[in-house]
């Protein structure tokens, strides 16, 4: 269940296969401080034999590194029924979703940006190692927002 008060919001999440957007609930990962929110950016790591969520910075990808399989937190551990049931809820990125998140800085973003993943948060790509997870598809600076679409050719 989404915060009332958010901005975030998923717009679509149909790949253009016609499939739904892969999901999965996990656990968030014992040492993560900050927790996990809605709208963050997250990967999948082993904790002690059981598949685990923590925030993906997706900057550090190199030749010889694979890329991380970037997954968005819909359900966070800021919100109660995550909370009661002590899991979290995420949708594979790379799966063709495209969705509404607040951010710190929308301005320093412009339609057609593309953007990766730093400690979970959106930032916009500007080197050659940075893995995109998505590319910017509309931005409100009044509001404090991006649009973000991902699963696209560039991503």
């Amino acid at each position: 269940m989404s915060n009332l008060n958010s901005l975030f919001d998923l717009v679509a999440g149909l790949p253009p296969t016609g499939r739904s957007a892969l999901e999965g609930n996990f656990k968030q990962k014992a040492a993560e401080s900050p927790i996990l929110s809605e709208g963050m950016i997250a990967k999948i790591e082993d904790e002690a034999g059981v598949p685990v969520l923590t925030k993906l910075t997706s900057a550090s990808i190199g030749a010889t590194t694979p890329p991380d399989y970037p997954w968005l937190i819909m359900t966070g551990a800021d919100q109660t029924d995550a909370t009661v049931a002590n899991k979290l809820t995420a949708l594979a990125c790379k799966s063709g979703l495209i969705f509404r998140v607040a951010h710190a800085s929308p301005g320093g973003f412009a339609v057609g940006d593309l953007v990766f993943s730093s400690a979970g948060v959106l930032a916009k790509v500007t080197g050659a190692f940075e893995q995109a997870v998505g590319q910017v598809i509309e931005t409100d600076a009044t509001a404090g927002y991006i649009i973000v679409a991902c699963g696209g050719s560039n991503t």
